[in-house]
């Protein structure tokens, strides 16, 4: 066949006219003429090539059809047909337009390096790339699409191609891309007389006009990969960048997009942001305010964009007013409209959460009674009521849509602003009953999660089987188990302090009470407090006086670890007093131990031990064993602080003994144990201390929450081996004992840690370093205020300093260990700072 005839057949076998074809090609209408009628004895390259892809022909197909152009059927002897007027393809007349259609560079422009630096690399090794900027509405994607295309303008010199494709706008009328590309075609120089009618013919035409030619193409605000997919450029030099909320997943597996997310500015960039808007010295004159409002923005962009433009239009208003309206959460959007729906951060988001399908939707809109920083599909399928599946499926939504965060081990977050968009909708689509309901399927999830998980966390407050909730968590290894308390511990704090302030006194008390053991035994004395408090309010609300004494129990005994005693002091002693009203003698032991452990602290030594003697003759009359094992391993300790060592070493023995018959009271064997080893230490005792010790630490092991107990028993296993001249190992225990104890943040695990490890540095021959951990000691059990800790401290800064020239300071830090040894009634700590002062003055 000939290649006049095979052009015909094609192009009939399309349905197009001759003028079609001509439009969809680029080639004059006449040259296409030319051809068909065979006037073209051989035709360019690019011409076939350009009509092979009109007629979308592939494989042998194309192969044949570019055959007959290059290689004639017809005879050589053969005349050729007399060439007409128009056999050569004409030039152009008139040189190309050159589109410029970027819009204004945005003044003042701040940061986005690494994002730039990734953009030019593209353009630079991978000039086929597409790169996709994602990321949540009023985070930037435009302003730097469009602050990159200003500066790579130059390596186009074809021109600029731009268009808001309205993928996320209000009216939700997205932009066609037939008509994006008849408007892109008449910009490249088409007339709009020939451009054809179908969307295909029309990208056909246009990756066509652009393989000539090296143009930059803005395709900014998609809605997902089929709006855009016929707007990108073919082989050729011309280069396009995309934007988007969705990641558009499918155009970066099929058509070899690349992924460029694009996140919240940094600190830095959200204070120049400010800075260059407001100027330095207003920004200077308030730092606190401007460090609160870029938190308070959550470092977005538009955000702090509209902030800038109220400053702009109120400069009588000082930023802490901004900042102030910015802290109240139901008023924050509101103070980040300024009454332009393109600018309105409300506004903004509303388009993202109107083109979501309706059941991802209702889990948007409960993501907003969320109490916690985050929640994984099992959580997400409770609060939102949906299959577990459907729950995935719409977190999978709301993340290509950039409305929630992915985060490691399968969780998912939200940003501030976005949190409180989504508790906004909530408000105002669900009714009170719709919340409610939502909220307490979250509560049921993480109570009968807790109680499933007993015998690791110890939840001792959740008595008896949780009701089931809708869709049970399911664990899908041993270590993932292990991990879960740890991974939803904020999210449990949270939602313990939610349910008090809405009204779930039930819930409360019991998550209070299963939850502070593993929180306080993990070093968490914060959230300890966190819920105690949210505990006592709640307690306080229903006048549930038990409830109460309970809270204020717990509440001392967090203040206790973070070393607020005169707090402690107060609330023990209220809950004490509730406790004997009410007759609870159990209750009324236990208060009393917690109060000789403060007691000690704050060095009243016989209020301690007489504390500890009514709680052992209360608890001696119980028949349990365990309750009885609390009081003895405590009174060990007591007696041995004021020197009754063969008292001590009774006591501790006999709490061993009882622990000893319930295996699965780990940190209290533990405790037990140091408690013994303790008094072996003070009596000479190293071997028997040791092998006490190590099975302390066996017991205590990582991830059986008991880290206070394992520090404790660190601590003396150094202890141990200093004296024994094992150095290198005492130096590896007491380094993890401190890493634990300030992992915790404990001064009265930190302060003996550090006062032992100086003696270390001493044996050692590092004197300086074991000075600096003991004047660390001193200071940290000075800030607490913890008297026996100080007095540890002082006495061994004292013996270390003896060591040195500067005796007078040595004198003066063992005069005081004395004073306080002598008050806190300590004959050992009296007599080791007596014998230092005798050294020191001889």
């Amino acid at each position: 066949m000939p290649f006049a005839e095979a052009v015909r057949a094609h192009r009939l076998r399309c349905g197009l006219s001759q003028e079609d074809l001509a439009s969809a090609t680029g080639i004059a209408p006449r040259s296409i003429r030319n051809l068909e009628a065979g006037r073209v004895a051989r035709p360019r390259p690019s011409t076939v090539r350009l009509l092979a892809d009109a007629f979308r022909l592939t494989g042998t197909a194309r192969e044949e059809f570019t055959a007959l152009a290059l290689h004639p059927t017809e005879p050589e002897s053969a005349e050729p047909a007399a060439p007409g007027p128009d056999a050569a393809e004409p030039e152009p007349t008139e040189p190309a337009p050159v589109p410029a259609q970027l819009p204004r560079d945005t003044a003042g422009f701040v940061g986005r390096d690494s994002a730039l630096r990734r953009l030019w690399t593209l353009l630079e090794t991978n000039p086929g790339a597409v790169p996709v900027i994602s990321g949540a509405g009023g985070v930037g994607k435009t302003t730097l699409a469009v602050h990159w295309a200003h500066q790579a303008a130059d390596r186009f010199p074809d021109g600029q191609l731009y268009v808001n494709l309205r993928g996320f706008g209000p009216g939700g009328a997205m932009s066609r891309p037939d008509d994006v590309l008849a408007d892109f075609l008449a910009a490249l120089g088409v007339p709009r007389s020939q451009i054809p009618a179908t969307t295909a013919a029309r990208a056909t035409l246009y990756r066509s006009t652009l393989a000539r030619r090296r143009v930059l193409i803005v395709l900014d605000n998609a809605r997902d990969a089929a709006q855009v997919r016929d707007l990108l450029p073919g082989a050729g030099p011309s280069y396009a960048v995309l934007t988007s909320r969705d990641r558009l997943t499918a155009l970066i597996a099929a058509d070899g997009a690349v992924p460029c997310p694009l996140e919240v500015l940094s600190d830095r960039e959200a204070q120049t942001l400010l800075t260059r808007r407001l100027g330095a010295d207003r920004v200077n004159l308030e730092p606190a305010a401007v460090a609160e409002i870029t938190a308070r923005c959550d470092r977005l962009p538009l955000a702090l964009a509209v902030v800038a433009a109220r400053c702009a239009v109120e400069p009588e208003t000082s930023l802490a007013t901004l900042a102030d309206r910015l802290r109240r959460p139901a008023g924050v959007l509101d103070a980040l409209s300024i009454g332009d729906d393109t600018t309105d951060v409300r506004a903004v988001f509303s388009w993202s959460y109107q083109a979501l399908p309706e059941r991802t939707r209702g889990l948007f809109r409960v993501l907003g009674l969320l109490p916690g920083p985050d929640l994984d599909r099992y959580a997400a399928a409770n609060l939102a009521g949906l299959p577990l599946d459907d729950a995935a499926t719409a977190l999978t939504e709301l993340v290509r849509l950039n409305l929630v965060v992915p985060r490691p081990a399968q969780r998912y977050g939200m940003h501030d602003l976005l949190r409180a968009y989504a508790a906004e909708v909530a408000r105002h689509e669900l009714s009170e009953a719709e919340r409610r309901a939502a909220l307490e399927r979250l509560q049921a999830f993480y109570r009968h999660t807790l109680y499933e998980l007993r015998d690791l966390l110890f939840p001792r407050g959740l008595a008896g089987p949780a009701p089931a909730p809708q869709t049970p968590m399911v664990f899908a290894s041993a270590m993932e188990r292990e991990s879960w308390a740890e991974s939803e511990r904020a999210n449990l704090v949270a939602s313990v302090v939610q349910a008090a302030r809405l009204g779930y006194p039930e819930y409360t008390d019991r998550m209070t009470y299963g939850l502070w053991t593993p929180f306080y035994n993990g070093g968490y004395s914060n959230d300890c407090l966190a819920i105690s408090d949210a505990a006592l309010h709640a307690a306080r609300a229903e006048g549930d006086v038990e409830a109460e004494a309970s809270a204020l129990n717990h509440a001392a005994g967090a203040l206790m670890s973070l070393g607020r005693y005169d707090e402690t002091i107060e609330y023990g002693e209220r809950a004490l007093q509730l406790f004997q009203d009410l007759g609870k003698e159990l209750s009324v032991a236990r208060m009393y131990s917690n109060l000789a452990e403060v007691y000690t602290a704050v060095g009243r030594s016989r209020d301690a031990k007489r504390c500890g003697d009514e709680s052992l003759a209360i608890r001696r009359q119980q028949s349990s064993p365990t309750v009885l094992g609390d009081a003895l391993r405590l009174q060990a300790w007591l007696c041995l602080n004021l020197g009754l060592v063969e008292e001590s070493l009774l006591h501790a023995a006999e709490a061993l003994a009882k622990y000893n018959s319930w295996p699965d009271l780990v940190w209290e064997r533990a405790e037990a144990l140091n408690a013994l080893a303790a008094v072996q230490l003070r009596l000479g005792l190293s071997e028997q201390a040791e092998r006490h010790l190590r099975q302390a630490l066996d017991v205590a092991r990582p991830g059986t929450h008991g880290e206070k107990q394992r520090t404790e028993t660190l601590r003396l296993l150094g202890e141990a081996r200093r004296a024994a001249g094992a150095y290198p190992e005492a130096d590896a225990h007491l380094s993890e004992a401190l890493v634990l104890a300030r992992s915790m943040g404990d001064p009265e695990l930190i302060t003996p840690a550090l006062a032992e490890r100086g003696l270390l540095r001493l044996a050692q021959g590092r004197i300086a370093e074991g000075l600096r951990d003991a004047r660390d000691a001193v200071t940290i059990s000075t800030d607490a205020g913890h008297r026996r800790c100080q007095m540890i401290a002082h006495n061994r800064l004292g013996e270390l300093l003896s060591h040195t020239s500067d005796l007078e300071t040595a004198r003066r830090h063992a005069r005081t260990a004395l004073e306080i040894a002598v008050a806190v009634e300590d004959p050992y700590e009296q007599e080791r700072a007596r014998r230092n002062l005798t050294r020191l003055t001889a």
